[in-house]
């Protein structure tokens, strides 16, 4: 009878393969020793308490059984990194004790047994030569995976270079025709299943989309922050900085940093937005903001523009005055009513770069300052949640939101771009700033107001 060379090369070591050894050592000894034996249920049990016992069981036993202990040391190592809570119950829950210690049983064993009786016997001499049992009653399975390299491929270029979709747009893309998945599908479930293995992660911004640093966007910045710097060093210009914002309502504060949560209109489904709010923020004098039902469009846009404007002519600076208006990139700024409004204004509003929020950082501080704060959102009603969330942006907005926060942030805005002139990487969270930053020019503009005098 051949016997097992375990030193073969030409022998499987996987986990299942080790056991089809195991087995094959089982058929080879009944084989060669069952009429030393009473009965097989002799002979069966024999082999289970001799493989029990750590002293006389398989070299191959001992095989399989270290790689089930290197198996649970990956597995324990995996929680631990994950640094789920201890749960205290599923700890105390004993699991069922195997009534031997050995990895089978008397009747599986048994049936091992049965199955190799019931061969011909040239089954039988293949079964007792070879290793290759597992082929069959299990062995390697067929891979069914619909995710292919070109999948993988596909997602990575997806992920870098629109951060701000969600999964299931994302999803819907490679299901699409210009997708690799257009005639085998994926669900929604699969494609976050590669992106957990891929050590990727798909979540909103908690408030401005993040900043993408690629080659292009960082030489774009440079020269759009070149452009800038020309331009603070004019006279005679009012700057502000603009933008919009959704505000949505949440259950309780597990879901948000208050009651009613502050996102930017490009990462909520307009299904979910109680209101919006239109602010433009002058650091040398303040902030102006206009609440808006549901979400804005063009025509709000445009009108918010000429309120501005005309506060700005009235209370702010003459006509003489150029009005100076950062934006971001959002589709309904180059609406066509936008344009015409823009045109018979006579203003300026300048978008930033693509995919840098931070250009525009101090209308988005102005977002986050109130974001921070405890916005209570409180009302049976549609109505009443509207004019209580209005009362309490308010007071938050014209008590807390100084003209000297204002200021700091205009001061972070030009070191921001200092930084992108010298080609550094664009940062979403706060930096450095140089207080030798001058802010006289912010003010420094002519009015005309005409005063009329008591008698």
């Amino acid at each position: 009878m051949k016997n097992i060379n375990l030193h073969s090369a030409d022998v499987p070591k996987g986990k299942l393969e080790q056991r089809s050894l195991i087995i094959q050592e089982f058929l080879q000894e009944y084989e060669r020793s069952i009429h030393q034996y009473k009965s097989k249920s002799e002979f069966v049990k024999y082999y289970i308490e001799r493989n029990s016992n750590d002293q006389s069981k398989s070299p191959l036993v001992k095989e399989y059984e270290n790689i089930l202990k290197n198996e649970e040391a990956i597995r324990a190592n995996r929680r631990k990194r994950k640094k789920r809570k201890v749960d205290v119950e599923k700890n105390d829950r004993e699991k069922r004790e195997k009534k031997t210690p050995f990895l089978y049983g008397y009747s599986s064993l048994m049936a091992k047994i049965a199955w190799f009786e019931s061969s011909d016997e040239s089954k039988r001499n293949e079964i007792l030569n070879s290793a290759k049992i597992y082929d069959e009653w299990g062995g390697e399975r067929t891979d069914v995976s619909v995710v292919t390299n070109e999948t993988l491929d596909c997602l990575l270029s997806l992920v870098l270079d629109f951060p701000t979709m969600n999964a299931s747009q994302y999803t819907c893309y490679l299901n699409s025709k210009y997708g690799p998945h257009f005639e085998k599908n994926i669900s929604v479930r699969t494609f976050y299943s590669f992106l957990r293995m891929l050590k990727l992660t798909v979540k909103k911004a908690s408030f401005a989309p993040p900043n993408r640093n690629s080659v292009g966007l960082r030489i774009f910045r440079v020269a759009w922050s070149m452009f800038m710097e020309t331009i603070l060093k004019e006279k005679n210009i009012l700057l502000g900085f603009i933008d919009e914002a959704a505000v949505i309502s949440n259950q309780n504060k597990s879901y948000g940093r208050a009651f009613a949560g502050l996102t930017p209109v490009i990462n909520c489904p307009l299904k979910k937005v109680k209101m919006s709010i239109l602010s433009v923020v002058f650091p040398g004098f303040g902030t102006l903001y206009k609440f808006c039902h549901k979400s804005v469009d063009g025509a709000e846009y445009a009108q918010f523009l000429s309120d501005v404007n005309e506060f700005a002519r009235k209370y702010i600076c003459n006509n003489q005055v150029e009005i100076l208006i950062i934006e971001d990139n959002c589709p309904m700024h180059n609406t066509k009513c936008v344009e015409e409004q823009i045109e018979r204004l006579k203003i300026s509003l300048i978008p930033i770069v693509p995919y840098s929020p931070a250009l525009n950082g101090v209308v988005e501080g102005y977002f986050g300052f109130i974001k921070l704060k405890d916005i209570q959102a409180k009302g049976d009603t549609e109505l009443a949640l509207r004019c209580f969330i209005e009362e309490s942006w308010k007071k938050i907005s014209n008590e807390k939101f100084t003209v000297e926060i204002a200021q700091n942030l205009y001061r972070e805005w030009v070191s921001r771009l200092k930084e992108c002139i010298a080609g550094k990487p664009l940062v979403s969270e706060h930096i450095k700033i140089n207080d030798k930053i001058n802010i006289d020019n912010l003010i420094d503009i002519s009015v005309s107001r005409i005063i009329k005098q008591s008698e």
